[in-house]
């Protein structure tokens, strides 16, 4: 009885996954993808604070922002201060 229950259960889970992951999660999937290999590549140099790489992240990042239609809530725009210590204390 056990046997037929787990193999029922398996069976299941396929058909749930045929019917709610269609291709639109395979888009978004890629999309997301995308986004995290650019903000983890080597042209960004690591994103530390200050640097040239990490200007280029918070650019990228607004332009999305703005392509989503997502409004500004920071004090800069987009973007919001605050302190940071590098470092040993």
């Amino acid at each position: 009885m056990q046997k037929n229950t787990v193999i029922l259960l398996f069976l299941l889970s396929f058909s749930f996954n045929s019917i709610f992951a269609g291709p639109s999660d395979s888009l978004l999937e890629n999309h997301l993808k995308e986004h995290i290999y650019f903000l983890a590549s080597d042209k960004l140099e690591g994103r530390n604070t200050g640097s040239k790489g990490e200007q280029e992240a918070y650019k990228y990042l607004i332009r999305q922002y703005k392509s989503w239609g997502l409004l500004p809530k920071g004090e800069q725009g987009y973007l919001q201060s605050f302190n940071f210590t590098y470092g040993k204390k």
